[in-house]
């Protein structure tokens, strides 16, 4: 365990105050539940990615859609694939999809 002055620790709040800042306007919930659930996906995953990665990779799922999103919805849908075989790119590239119904530009079924 690094001590709260470490410089390593200091860096990695930095980045995570960084990304949760981009991310708060995308989600519900507020930073510290993506923090919290961020941290329950990894506890959950032998394989997990990143904190920041994970954050910022499910933001860009949530931006384009315009609207302001569940980060524990996408963070179950993400565990899901991520369980039935998908890498984080795979399950990335899937939930865009999918979110991508909901973006502002997409097509409209008539």
């Amino acid at each position: 365990t690094l001590p709260p002055d470490d410089a390593a620790v200091a860096r990695l709040q930095a980045v995570l105050r960084d990304v949760l800042a981009r991310a708060r306007p995308h989600f519900i919930e507020d930073p510290r539940m993506i923090a919290n659930r961020t941290a329950q996906v990894a506890g959950m995953m032998t394989n997990a990615p990143a904190p920041d990665t994970l954050i910022a990779g499910l933001t860009a799922v949530a931006a384009p859609t315009g609207r302001r999103q569940l980060y524990g919805s996408l963070c179950q849908q993400y565990v899901t694939l991520r369980a039935g075989g998908a890498d984080h790119d795979a399950a990335l590239a899937r939930l865009r999809d999918s979110y991508g119904a909901q973006s502002p530009s997409a097509p409209t079924a008539r």
